[in-house]
């Protein structure tokens, strides 16, 4: 298992935020003749990182050039690269290109000592390769030379000759520097492994980083002379490295075995350089890797999620007292209210449109960073606004996502004593490798990425210290606002409500509880091929940490911006179908659809929150199943008696049980209601939110929502909402109705 090492994070982000690209400094020595830096040039292609690297390339040009009969090597040096993929390669002969003597001189030394007869050396310029013939060579490639090169004119000239040379359907694979746009994140690479290498090499590669072409120059110029066939990638998102190669083809099983037996023989320092390239090379489309996959894949992908902390803010604690809390809170409704007024005020000195725009984005700023702050309950209901709420501003939803999986996270020395706390160890007798960077920051905990004495990754789910104690706080805070909500949404039993919600978000807290209910999704989807439930370590886990198994996978965001409809529709079903067997058949209900509880995976979805789980009592399930047939049935009197048998009339009081018939078949029933493909707008989820609403404000209090519809709803309108944002289509009624008539099944 490989994860990059940390010591790369700098300049990525380094780069990924530098707006202007570093200038070009070329070399100011086109050829390599002071026997002392070919030494220590020499010296410096044996060290891990280059052993590893060498490693990697020869394993892809050995990919590209099967069937070659004569392959050319520009700017070969001391042919360490060279001779290792001529071994690889015995039926190819080599040529290798070079203009500096003390370096073929070494090349030489080097060809003799490997035994090999498939290799030639010849010195030349690899910008007029007068000594070949045109299209004299099955393949051509190259690794690390072409930034030598003094000019772009040089490579575009270097690149003509290529194409010359080259038999028209022939074989490229070329590997360079990649400009980058620091110097910082220059020396910072070049110096990275230093205590490795002779001076002079990393001097050397430091010169070479800055005389590097840039990505754009590759790509401009393999267009101009290759079109189409000629695949240009740099490692993901800071093009370090440069691969110019034509398609890969497949290689014999036995080659690949003893590609992936070399790098198991490697020391680990090598092997961990060699998968630093697979893993950037991979992010960047390059898939097809000579070493196989990745074994196991956890982690990867968790690995990037790391990155998106690294700029926040570290919390040292979450403010959990009452009194401070309530300050805060009531802080924050007085910032939004001022803004509020600025903007009717016409403060902000635009047109109307302007100064929406701006109320908008300063509005989204303080409730991010407020809400971030406090996490809890209050945070939480952030996170629904950020999916649930179709009357908000899209562009206030966009900016209240990372509310979902990316708050500001806790100090990382506060996470270690917790988790070292509740499972009674130090963290190192617990786990082979944690890492204090969090994959996800949300409104109850922290995740972080763990692998297990055995080998094993897993993700750990660390409550935030004190975190029940701003439950209650943030509630009592809610209860004093229970009158405004009685008159706001006609609610007469707001206060019974409320106390629904406290707790099942307290019972979501207790990591113990969330865990036993994830192992009973588990065992009850166990055999649907569908849907992935992580596993959880009982043994570690607590009430404060659940540890379950790592699951990779893309986000809800990435799912979305790259899946095609098909697949939109596809994942959908699964969310859906995970709800209405769990509930119709199990009685078990998780209410927490919210986007970050998803991670889709290769047709799959897996389920990764099991907290704020409602278990149903039997009784009550089969008169909520009775309600939903005769509505559906058109049978009024029906739906009218399982109504008063599930509660909600309120005694004393006569409510309109017409009103709630209609309401409910036009909007609440209407997706699976009959026989037929329903597509899910966000029309249809405003217009299913704001028709219930009404609902219950025109029943002027006789309606009273049973307690297990806290639950119902916050699923009902979050899943929906999401569905609305996916788009998703299907037949919703041949899932649904069946399950309606099933008998209550415990897992």
């Amino acid at each position: 298992m490989h994860l990059p090492r940390l010591a790369l994070l700098p300049p990525f982000l380094r780069e990924l935020l530098a707006r202007r690209t570093l200038r070009r400094e070329p070399e100011t020595a086109l050829v390599m003749d002071d026997p002392t830096e070919v030494d220590a040039y020499v010296a410096g292609g044996h060290t891990p990182t280059m052993a590893g690297t060498y490693l990697f390339m020869n394993a892809h040009t050995t990919q590209t050039v099967p069937g070659c009969r004569a392959v050319l090597d520009l700017g070969c040096g001391p042919a360490t690269l060279l001779c290792q993929i001529a071994a690889m390669n015995p039926s190819i002969h080599f040529t290798g290109v070079d203009l500096s003597a003390p370096m073929l001189a070494e090349a030489r030394k080097t060809v003799q000592r490997h035994r090999l007869d498939n290799v030639r050396l010849v010195q030349g310029d690899i910008t007029r390769l007068t000594d070949f013939g045109t299209a004299s060579f099955d393949g051509v490639i190259s690794s690390f030379a072409l930034h030598h090169l003094p000019r772009r004119e040089d490579l575009d000239r270097c690149f003509g000759e290529i194409k010359r040379v080259l038999r028209p359907e022939g074989a490229l694979f070329i590997n360079d520097f990649g400009r980058l746009k620091s110097v910082k994140s220059v020396v910072h690479m070049a110096y990275l492994t230093s205590r490795d290498e002779p001076y002079l090499f990393t001097l050397d590669k430091e010169r070479s980083m800055r005389a590097a072409f840039t990505l754009d120059d590759f790509r401009a110029l393999a267009k101009r002379h290759w079109g189409d066939r000629i695949e240009v990638r740099g490692t993901f998102k800071v093009p370090l490295v440069v691969l110019l190669r034509t398609p890969p083809r497949p290689l014999p099983e036995s080659v690949a075995e003893e590609f992936r037996a070399r790098r198991e023989a490697r020391p680990a320092r090598e092997r961990s350089d060699l998968d630093d390239l697979r893993f950037f090379f991979r992010l960047s489309g390059v898939t097809e890797d000579p070493f196989g996959p990745f074994s196991p894949l956890a982690g990867q992908i968790a690995k990037l999620r790391m990155l998106d902390f690294a700029t926040l803010p570290v919390i040292g604690t979450v403010h959990t007292a009452r009194v401070t809390r309530t300050v805060r809170i009531l802080r924050l409704a007085a910032r939004v209210l001022g803004l509020w007024a600025l903007w009717r005020g016409g403060g902000f000195r635009r047109s109307a449109a302007a100064r929406r725009r701006r109320f908008i984005v300063r509005l989204a700023a303080v409730l991010r960073e407020d809400l971030g702050a406090l996490k809890g309950p209050v945070m939480k209901f952030g996170q629904m606004a950020s999916y649930l709420t179709e009357d908000l501003p899209r562009p206030l939803q966009r900016a209240l996502r990372p509310l979902q999986r990316r708050s500001p996270p806790l100090d990382p020395a506060v996470i270690r004593r917790t988790v070292e706390e509740s499972l009674r160890r130090p963290l190192g007798e617990i786990f082979a490798e944690w890492h204090d960077t969090p994959i996800a920051a949300a409104s109850v905990s922290q995740l972080h990425l763990a692998r297990l004495p055995n080998g094993r990754w897993v993700v750990v789910k660390v409550r935030y210290p004190g975190l029940l104690r701003a439950v209650k706080s943030d509630f009592f805070l809610l209860r004093c606002f229970a009158p405004l909500l009685r008159g706001l949404w006609g609610l007469p039993n707001a206060r019974e409500l409320l106390g629904e919600l406290e707790e099942l978000i307290t019972t979501e807290c207790d990591f113990q509880k969330a865990g036993a209910y994830q192992e009973e999704f588990r065992r009850a989807f166990a055999d649907d091929p569908d849907m992935i439930v992580p596993r959880v370590y009982t043994d570690l886990t607590t009430p404060d940490v659940l540890t379950m198994d790592c699951v990779e996978g893309k986000t809800y965001e990435e799912f979305k911006a790259s899946a095609t409809p098909e697949q939109k529709n596809k994942a959908a079903e699964i969310v859906w179908r995970m709800a209405a067997v769990s509930i119709n058949r199990h009685g078990l209900y998780n209410a927490d659809p919210h986007p970050g509880n998803y991670l889709f995976v290769d047709g799959k979805v897996a389920f990764l929150d099991f907290g704020f789980t409602k278990r149903f009592l039997p009784a009550f399930l089969a008169l909520w199943k009775e309600q939903s047939l005769a509505g559906c049935a058109a049978d009024f009197e029906r739906f009218r008696d399982v109504n008063r048998r599930l509660g909600y009339e309120r005694p004393g009081r006569s409510m309109d049980h017409r009103a709630m018939y209609d309401t409910y078949r036009r909007v609440v029933y209407r997706a699976w209601m009959d026989d037929r493909s329903f597509r899910f707008t966000r029309d249809f989820v405003r217009q299913e939110i704001r028709s219930l609403l009404a609902l219950q404000r025109g029943a002027k209090g006789a309606l009273r929502m049973p307690v297990e519809f806290v639950a119902i709803l916050r699923l009902l309108w979050g899943q929906h909402a999401l569905l609305a944002d996916l788009g998703a289509e299907s037949n919703w009624h041949r899932i649904v109705f069946p399950l309606l008539k099933e008998p209550y099944t415990p897992v």
